[in-house]
């Protein structure tokens, strides 16, 4: 008698599992359609009430999810309280002051859910109003 398992039997367990995973990813691939299409929606939205994407308003998305931050150009005030604080030496608070200054969506709160699970997040979208205000500051020196 001999201790080899059973070629046929670990060939159906190892064509279940195939099977397994491929409808796992196919369920993870239509999810994710999903969040694009309403992401899509969401920004066409935005972009009619608060302006033109990567000019006023910057989309942020999260990798492993998809999911999306707006944010809008900094105000004079947000962005000259955000920058005088840099030369004290920025704290990580700063940097969510800042955000959220210029958040448009998700709300302050869903925002707060996704930086938890996705601590980068902040810092991504405090880059992303500041390139926002750079674009003001590169087309003032330009003219």
């Amino acid at each position: 008698m001999s201790n080899a398992p059973d070629l046929a039997a670990l060939r159906a367990q190892a064509e279940a599992a195939k099977v397994a995973r491929a409808n796992r990813a196919s369920k993870r691939n239509e999810a994710s359609e999903v969040v694009q299409l309403t992401n899509e929606v969401k920004l066409a939205e935005l972009e009619a009430e608060h302006g033109d994407l990567n000019v006023d308003i910057a989309a942020v998305n999260l990798k492993h999810t998809g999911q999306m931050v707006v944010v809008r150009k900094p105000s004079p005030a947000v962005f000259q309280r955000f920058t005088s604080r840099v030369l004290k030496g920025l704290q990580p608070a700063d940097y969510w002051d800042f955000v959220k200054g210029c958040l448009i969506f998700p709300t302050p709160a869903e925002f707060s859910t996704l930086s938890d699970t996705s601590p980068g997040l902040i810092l991504a979208c405090a880059n992303a109003c500041s390139r926002l205000a750079e674009a003001e500051i590169s087309d003032a020196e330009g003219k």
